[in-house]
Formats: structure tokens, C-alpha cells, sequence
């Protein structure tokens, strides 16, 4: 059975998500290059192996406090963007976006926001802890353009995070005012 109410019924949308799960989809679109790659996914060994190799294991974990690993969304974009004919060069032409699950949720939702919260960020392998912003340095390692990657914003604000479409899901506007991974 369906609940009787509408949008303006609901005050406000949060979502929670597992952080890890990578999408990269086209930015005029919305379209997916590819499935997304979950966060147990160990595709990504031997990028993680040369990562390893080129001597950047301590820089990421003293930057993003992770170990170098395949859990995390760094090397699944350094993947897709390897294994998908032309995703490099439609990353560098800025025609790609990177997002875990809450990004491409609210990128549907609110038609086109590109947004993250720090909870999520963190987990990409990518994401300073000092500054809570993308690492040049980080990303070079990876060879990931950087505006793929969705701008990093506290949930708590709707200016930030928009408001769903008016013709979306919900049939009307509401304001997204949480965004956190678990």
C-alpha cells in the first residue's frame, strides 16, 4: 500500500548510504558509463599494487588516514576510467562526474546538484582530512580529473544541497538536509 501524502508533507530528505560504491556518469545525460563498482569489489589490486610500488602508501594514509586498498573510490575511478573506451579523455574534457551512491542520488533528485558530504569524501582515497577538500596530489597519483569529482559541503544546509525537482519522484520540492555515509 502507498501513504497517502504528497510533498509538501515531507519537511525535509536525508540519505545515508555505504560510502565505498563508485559511479561515473555522463554529465549532459545523467547515464552511467558503466555499473557501479561496490566497495567490495578487489578489481582494483593492481592499481593499488603500483600505488604501492611508486612509494604514495604513506602520503595517502597520512592525508585521508586510509590504508591503501581496493575498498575505497580512488582506484575503482582510476579502473573505469582505464577500462571504459574513452572515459579518460571525456573525464579531461569534463564531460564525466564521479560520485559514491548519495552523489548520483542527489544529482537525480535535485536534477543535476553535484554535491558530497565530508563523511562520504573521505572514503574515496582522495579527500584531505586537514583541509576536507579533493588533493591535487592524491588525484595526480590517480591521474582523475578534478572536476569530476562533486563539490565537498556540510549536509546541513539545503542551499547547498538544493531541493528534489518539482516533477521528480516526489512531485514537488523538498529540501535535502542530510547526507551521510555509514
Amino acid at each position: 500500500a502507498k501513504a497517502q501524502i504528497n510533498a509538501h508533507d515531507i519537511v525535509a530528505i536525508g540519505i545515508t548510504n555505504q560510502r565505498e560504491t563508485t559511479l561515473v556518469w555522463d554529465s549532459t545525460s545523467g547515464q552511467p558509463i558503466y555499473n557501479a563498482i561496490v566497495w567490495q569489489d578487489t578489481r582494483t589490486d593492481r592499481i593499488c599494487r603500483r600505488l604501492e610500488e611508486a612509494g604514495h602508501a604513506d602520503t595517502i594514509y597520512h592525508k585521508t588516514g586510509l590504508p591503501l586498498a581496493t575498498y575505497f573510490a580512488g582506484p575503482k575511478i582510476r579502473w573505469l576510467l582505464d577500462n571504459v573506451p574513452g572515459a579518460q579523455a571525456r573525464a579531461e574534457a569534463g564531460e564525466l562526474r564521479f560520485g559514491t551512491i548519495d552523489t548520483w542520488l542527489i544529482w537525480n533528485l535535485t536534477g543535476g546538484a553535484h554535491i558530497t558530504d565530508p563523511t562520504n569524501a573521505s572514503r574515496t582515497m582522495l579527500m584531505d582530512l586537514e583541509t576536507l577538500d579533493w588533493d591535487d596530489a592524491l588525484l595526480a597519483y590517480l591521474n582523475i580529473p578534478r572536476a569530476m569529482l562533486p563539490t565537498i559541503r556540510p549536509s546541513s544546509d539545503p542551499a547547498f544541497y538544493g531541493k528534489t525537482k518539482a516533477t521528480g519522484p516526489f512531485q514537488g520540492e523538498i529540501p535535502i538536509c542530510g547526507d551521510l555515509g555509514d
